[in-house]
């Protein structure tokens, strides 16, 4: 019987998957090693350092949030996605300072912004300032989400105060300049 090749995409969404549950910072070469049947070994051949694992990880999640639909959508998906899994939401957030290809997502999010309607006649710093207050409003739900009200979270009802707190901020920012 031939041995088990372990690739780096295979170790990659073991990753992945446990941090779903756990949030980034708490997986473990031990545990992705234990999930997959094998030593470490295989793991740090696919991977030079849990760094390493870590920043592929957050690259490979945010990828895949950000690969889809209008800037209104994304927010969406990243509530939604923030409500679903608490903690690796919270670890993203946490790491978006330490990797600087977080620098070029942002930077492709301005742009995306400037596609949308309500946000064409604004500036760069207001569509800063307002994509920093909508993150801001979309991790204090997270965070809501993950205290006492956990049993009593309507993902539809958290997606209608999203939109609505959304074009309020449009409409304060809209008549405050």
């Amino acid at each position: 019987m031939s041995a088990k090749i372990y690739g780096k995409n295979m170790v990659l969404e073991t990753a992945i998957e446990l941090a779903k549950e756990i949030g980034i910072k708490k997986v473990s070469i031990r545990m992705i090693a234990r999930k997959l049947g094998c030593s470490v070994s295989p793991i740090y051949d696919a991977y030079d350092s849990r760094d390493d694992l870590e920043k592929a990880m957050f690259e490979t999640i945010i990828a895949r949030q950000n690969n889809q639909g209008s800037y209104f959508e994304r927010n969406n998906n990243v509530l939604v996605y923030g409500l679903t899994y608490p903690n690796l939401y919270l670890d993203i957030r946490k790491l978006s300072n330490k990797f600087k290809s977080f620098d070029k997502l942002y930077d492709d999010t301005i742009k995306l912004m400037k596609l949308e309607d309500p946000l064409k006649s604004f500036t760069e710093k207001e569509l800063e300032s307002l994509h920093f207050d909508l993150m801001i409003y979309i991790t204090g739900l997270v965070e809501k989400s993950t205290a006492e009200f956990k049993d009593v979270i309507d993902i539809k009802e958290y997606q209608e105060v999203l939109k609505q707190v959304t074009s309020c901020f449009i409409i304060g920012y809209t008549h405050g300049r």
